[in-house]
């Protein structure tokens, strides 16, 4: 067992290790980075104990910081934002008010300078134009937001649906039997019922996910939901005209 013959007096606070690593203390050292300061003359253990020691004779003020200072991931809590930001913005260099964590895998101190600069730099106070209600919003730390609620959101998916459904089809692309069936729907009457696309497929041999298929390609006439009857849980609807659903299922099935 190894023996350390260094006399320390503990119990005098102006004793130079007592000194040194009380101010280590204050700094936000390790039991290691303390270890490696004093010259190894303590182990973890007796470090720890005398720590303990320090506190009930003198106080827990003892180890109170100088300086205020946060971790990454408590400055990330209290911004709303990404730690690997906050850990990216010290590492280089754009931020001067913090001191890397020994033994922390990448971590950082941070005092109350360095928190005033990490709230003015553009990559934490940046704001996000919601693409639906226009407005300004703050992205949250993880994921790419695009819309600043989820109301928002369920708006702007419904804005792109109707964006990849096509009002015509590209006549030179067509071949087969979507072409037979884009040239026998032309002839059709306009006035016809309008059904959704599970009522189409039931009504005939095909699947909803046929008829779907043509009318998101704009082969079958199609138009949004305006009406109540129609309106479920799901309220963006579309709604397909059944009698040329009935002419595609002819030609499919030939």
């Amino acid at each position: 067992m190894r023996e350390y013959r260094t006399i320390v007096n503990w119990k005098d606070r102006n004793d130079p290790v007592v000194a040194q690593i009380i101010s280590l203390k204050q700094a936000g050292a390790s039991l290691r980075d303390i270890q490696t300061a004093i010259g190894g003359t303590c182990s973890h253990e007796t470090i720890r104990k005398y720590l303990s020691l320090l506190v009930k004779r003198f106080g827990k003020k003892v180890f109170a910081p100088q300086q205020k200072e946060w971790t990454s991931k408590q400055i990330a809590s209290r911004l709303k934002c990404s730690r690997g930001v906050i850990n990216s913005l010290c590492a280089s260099g754009a931020i001067t008010g913090c001191r890397k964590k020994s033994f922390a895998n990448g971590s950082w101190l941070i005092n109350e300078t360095g928190v005033a600069e990490l709230k003015k730099h553009p990559s934490i106070s940046k704001r996000l134009t919601c693409a639906a209600c226009k407005k300004k919003f703050k992205p949250k730390p993880h994921g790419r937001a695009k819309t600043c609620s989820e109301t928002c959101s369920k708006k702007h998916a419904a804005q792109l649906r109707k964006l990849l459904i096509a009002t015509e089809p590209v006549v030179e692309k067509l071949q087969g039997k979507a072409l037979r069936i884009w040239q026998a729907v032309q002839k059709c009457s306009q006035r016809t019922r309008w059904v959704t696309i599970e009522q189409a497929a039931a009504t005939t041999t095909l699947t909803a996910m046929q008829v779907r298929w043509y009318v998101m390609r704009g082969i079958i006439a199609s138009k949004h939901n305006t009406k109540k009857r129609f309106r479920t849980k799901r309220k963006n609807v579309r709604l397909c005209a059944l009698n040329q659903v009935k002419i595609m299922a002819k030609i499919l099935s030939s």
